[in-house]
C-alpha cells in the first residue's frame, strides 16, 4: 500500500510542475477507479494512476519520454476468498503523430515498454493464505484516429497490452503453518477497441458516447473473456480527452467461467492543467 501511494505521489508531482511545457505529442496523467461483481458473489474495486511524459522532441512528429503505471485491486469472490494485490512499473514510451499516413485523418500512436512488479494476498475463511510476487515485462500500445467527419463516428481507438512473467515466487500457508503451494502464471493480454458514436458540443465541453468491445486472455487458467461495452469521453476546449466514463460486460468465453459487470471513470489531469494555463 505504501509502495502504491509513493507511485501516486509522484505521479502527481509529475502533472503539476511540467505539463505547461511538454512537447506537443500527447503526454497524460491519468487517475481512474471503478468496481465489478456478478450473481456469484464475486466483488470488488480497482484503481490505477498512470503517467506518459514525453519531453524529447524527436522530430515535428515524433516525441521520447517515460512512463509510469500503478493499481490496486480487492475483492471478494464466492464469499469466502478475500484477494488483494497491488502493481506498479515504469519504462520508455514513444509517441508519433504521423502526417500523411492516412488522407484527410488525424492519427496518433505510441508504444511502452517496460517493467512491472506485482503482488497479489489472498485468504479464505479456512485457515489457508497465499503470497505471490511477479516481475514482468511489460509492452503496450495506442493508437486513435481522427477522421474528416464532423460529428458521426469521427473516432476509432485501439488499445493492446501484455505483460509476460519472467520470475515469480510463491509462499502459501495454512494456519500459519508453511505448505507446498503452486505459482499462478499472471501473464496477460489485452485488447480493446472504442469507437465514437457522435459528437456533440456544449459550449467549450464536447461529449462523445463511445461503443467498446475488448478481449483479455489470462495464461494462469488458460481463460478467455470478451468485453463489450458503452461509455462517454468529455473533452474541455480542445484538449484531449478530460473525463471517461464506461461500463462493460466481460464475459468468459469458457462454459463454466465466470463473468462480471465492470464501471469505470477515470480523469486526464492534462487537459484541465492546460486549460486552467491559457485562462
Amino acid at each position: 500500500m505504501k509502495k502504491f501511494l509513493v507511485v501516486i505521489v509522484v505521479i502527481v508531482v509529475a502533472a503539476v510542475t511540467p505539463t505547461l511545457t511538454l512537447a506537443q505529442i500527447n503526454s497524460n496523467v491519468v487517475i481512474g477507479n471503478g468496481l465489478y461483481y456478478n450473481a456469484n458473489n464475486d466483488q470488488g474495486t480497482y484503481r490505477y494512476c498512470y503517467l506518459d511524459i514525453l519531453p524529447v522532441k524527436i522530430s515535428e512528429s515524433a516525441a521520447l519520454g517515460l512512463f509510469a503505471l500503478g493499481s490496486q485491486n480487492s475483492g471478494m469472490f464466492e464469499g469466502n476468498y478475500k484477494e488483494k494485490s497491488h502493481q506498479y512499473g515504469g519504462g520508455l514510451v514513444l509517441g508519433l503523430e504521423p502526417q500523411y499516413l492516412l488522407y484527410n485523418a488525424d492519427i496518433y500512436i505510441d508504444f511502452h515498454l517496460g517493467y512491472m512488479y506485482s503482488q497479489k494476498d489472498g485468504e479464505d475463511n479456512k485457515g489457508w493464505n497465499n503470497k505471490q510476487e511477479d516481475h514482468f515485462l511489460y509492452f503496450s500500445t495506442y493508437a486513435h484516429i481522427d477522421n474528416e467527419f464532423k460529428y458521426w463516428f469521427y473516432r476509432h481507438k485501439l488499445f493492446v497490452s501484455a505483460q509476460y512473467s519472467f520470475n515469480s515466487q510463491e509462499e502459501s500457508f495454512w494456519e500459519d503453518n508453511p505448505i507446498d503451494g503452486q505459482i499462478w502464471d499472471m501473464s496477460t493480454l489485452q485488447v480493446r477497441f472504442e469507437e465514437s458514436v457522435y459528437r456533440a458540443q456544449v459550449g467549450s465541453w464536447t461529449l462523445t458516447p463511445k461503443i467498446l468491445m475488448g478481449y483479455s486472455y489470462q495464461l494462469g487458467d488458460n481463460s478467455s473473456y470478451v468485453e463489450p461495452g458503452i461509455g462517454l469521453d468529455i473533452f474541455i476546449k480542445y484538449y484531449q480527452n478530460l473525463l471517461e466514463l464506461h461500463y462493460q460486460r466481460k464475459m468468459s468465453i469458457e462454459e463454466d467461467g465466470h463473468s462480471y459487470h465492470m464501471l469505470g471513470v477515470s480523469l486526464n489531469l492534462v487537459p484541465l492543467f492546460k486549460s486552467m494555463g491559457r485562462k
